[in-house]
């Protein structure tokens, strides 16, 4: 029922566009969108947002893929990756590895949500630069755990946690989907969004702050103390925040297999 709710709610805020190109030889599925990239050399971290184009053969088991970001030193690098196999994690999930990239690129693996669209992957430069691109990250695969003073608790997996940032990587909207308030259980809605939060970008994610935030479906779900961390490259998510006296603490990762 989970996966039925948040794709739902969640399918319009994937970056990714997908066309199917499927003859009577080969199933071929192509995406396109938006990706946001960090570029990490020693100090220097380097936020960018650019396009990108995946095409998927399912019946070859291949994945190809085009890319742009900017390096540590603020240069735009263009990638266009080898055709590449891939396996299947689980039945939406597949994973790819590089081995073989030649020139400036090296190291490049990934993962892709076929469900949900979620794209991640990592690659090396020469100098070493580490970068690190996603599409906008979707923790489909997350925990929620609400308590308050008086010892309630109630622990779900219903909500997926969106983050989509500004072009400068320096605030973003927050969205979760059937957002419970309280420890009933009950879902209050299937969508919330919050604007404005403050983003940090550091060399292993992300973090994500406000002292308040209001959403965008009722001022009773104010969001106050609000702290994340978009850890492990941003495989993880751990954080907590507070509505209307109940504290919440949420972990999960982009894909089950990061879990760990």
């Amino acid at each position: 029922m989970k996966k039925l709710i948040y794709l739902f709610t969640l399918m319009t805020l994937v970056a990714f566009t997908s066309c199917n190109n499927s003859s009577e030889d080969e199933a071929v599925q192509s995406f396109s969108g938006t990706i946001i990239s960090r570029a990490i050399n020693g100090n220097e971290v380097v936020f960018s947002k650019g396009n990108t184009q995946c095409t998927i053969n399912l019946t070859k088991r291949t994945v190809q893929f085009s890319s742009d970001f900017k390096d540590a030193d603020g240069h735009v690098q263009s990638l266009n990756s080898p055709v590449m196999d891939f396996v299947f994690k689980t039945s939406n999930i597949l994973s790819f590895n590089g081995d073989g990239t030649s020139g400036e690129i090296n190291d490049l693996n990934g993962y892709l949500d076929l469900g949900t669209g979620m794209f991640w992957y990592t690659l090396s430069l020469s100098d070493g630069t580490l970068v690190v691109s996603s599409t906008h990250p979707l923790y489909a695969y997350a925990k929620t755990v609400i308590s308050n003073g008086e010892g309630n608790r109630y622990e779900h997996e219903n909500s997926a946690y969106k983050f989509i940032l500004d072009d400068t990587g320096e605030t973003c909207t927050m969205y979760i989907s059937n957002f419970i308030s309280n420890t009933s259980g009950s879902i209050q809605a299937s969508l919330i969004m919050y604007e404005g939060l403050q983003v940090t970008t550091t060399a292993t994610g992300y973090t994500i702050t406000a002292d308040e935030a209001a959403s965008n479906f009722s001022s009773t779900y104010t969001i106050t103390d609000l702290h994340f961390n978009l850890d492990n490259q941003c495989r993880t998510i751990s954080g907590s925040f507070k509505v209307n006296g109940y504290d919440f603490n949420v972990s999960g990762s982009l894909f089950p297999e990061m879990a760990n």
